[in-house]
C-alpha cells in the first residue's frame, strides 16, 4: 500500500511538473494598463436582499417545447427596473428572444472592443421528491446564518445582481466607461441557451469584430 502510495504521488508530481512546464512556454499577450478608478462603497446588505427578491420568482427553464412561466421572468424584469433605476436610467435596455435581456453601456471611446459581461436568470427545477430536503425552500428568498437561500442564489443570480450592483454603484459615483459594456443575461442557458443565445445575432451587441468576454458559468472570463 505505502508503495502504492508513493507511485501515485510520484505520478502526481510529475504530471504536475508537466503542466507547469507546458503553461510557461504557452505565450500570452502583453498585458495593457488602464487607468484605475475608484470602487465605489456597496452596500452589502441591500445587495443581499436584492438578491433575495430576485430568488422568489421562480424563474425556471424548461426544455425546449415545455411550458414556462413568463409571468416570473417578467416580474423579475420589472423588480431590477425598480432596484436598479440609475442602470434603467442611463443603460439601453433590450429584450432578447422574449425573455433574455441586454444592456447597452455606451462607453466615450468607439475604437476600443466592448466587453461583455454575461449570466443567466433561468434555474433548473425542483423534483418533488426532493422538496423535503431543501432547509428553506427553494424560492423562499430567505437570508439566514449569513446567506442568502434558494435555487438560483448561487447559480446564476449572483452574478446578475452583482454586475448591476457594480453598475449601479459606478453610475452613482459618476462613472463613464471609455469601452462600450455590454451586459447580457440570458433566460434558458440551463436548457442550452437556444433562444437567449440570439442575443449573439439579433441585438445591438455585435458592435466590434474583437469582443473579450465572461462567461455565464461561476464567473469564470474568456474571450469571444
Amino acid at each position: 500500500m505505502k508503495r502504492l502510495a508513493s507511485v501515485v504521488a510520484l505520478a502526481v508530481v510529475v504530471l504536475f511538473g508537466t503542466m507547469a512546464a507546458r503553461a510557461l512556454r504557452i505565450a500570452t499577450p502583453a498585458a495593457t494598463t488602464g487607468t484605475a478608478i475608484a470602487i465605489p462603497a456597496i452596500d452589502t446588505a441591500a445587495a443581499a436582499l436584492h438578491l433575495a427578491a430576485a430568488v422568489r420568482f421562480p424563474t425556471v427553464s424548461l426544455a425546449s417545447g415545455g411550458p414556462i412561466d413568463t409571468a416570473a421572468f417578467l416580474g423579475l424584469h420589472q423588480y431590477l427596473q425598480a432596484a436598479f433605476p440609475r442602470v434603467h436610467a442611463a443603460l439601453t435596455r433590450e429584450v432578447v428572444a422574449g425573455l433574455s435581456l441586454v444592456y447597452t453601456w455606451k462607453g466615450s471611446d468607439s475604437t476600443l472592443a466592448p466587453v461583455v459581461l454575461m449570466g443567466h436568470v433561468d434555474v433548473v427545477p425542483i423534483p418533488e421528491p426532493n422538496l423535503r430536503d431543501w432547509e428553506h425552500a427553494p424560492f423562499s428568498g430567505d437570508t439566514a446564518g449569513g446567506y442568502v437561500w434558494g435555487r438560483g442564489a448561487i447559480d446564476d443570480k449572483s452574478t446578475v445582481i452583482a454586475v448591476l450592483e457594480a453598475v449601479e454603484g459606478l453610475l452613482r459615483a459618476g462613472h463613464t466607461p471609455k469601452r462600450t459594456i455590454y451586459l447580457t443575461f440570458g433566460h434558458d442557458e440551463e436548457v442550452g441557451g437556444r433562444y437567449g443565445a440570439r442575443v449573439s445575432s439579433t441585438s445591438s451587441w455585435r458592435e466590434g469584430s474583437s469582443r473579450h468576454s465572461s462567461s455565464t458559468k461561476g464567473g469564470s472570463w474568456g474571450h469571444a
